[in-house]
């Protein structure tokens, strides 16, 4: 009798300002993402994107903005 390992697919995340906010549309690219949270979140929209990094079962952008930088 063999084993069978089931793999379980990873949950992409998004980390911003202490939020975790769900994947809106995992068939997006994670820039992408970053464009439809901006319409919710507009201090989003001059964000970078850091990661992924992996928390478990779930693979973590941290989103950071830019507000108050000069330059």
């Amino acid at each position: 009798m063999t084993a069978q390992t089931k793999l379980k697919p990873l949950t992409r995340v998004f980390q911003w300002n202490g939020l975790e906010i769900p994947d809106p549309n995992p068939r997006l690219k994670s820039e992408e993402v970053l464009k439809v949270l901006g319409t919710v979140h507009p201090e989003l929209n001059n964000a970078s994107i850091e990661g992924p990094s992996f928390q478990g079962e779930k693979e973590v952008y941290t989103l950071c903005t830019r507000l108050g930088t000069k330059g």
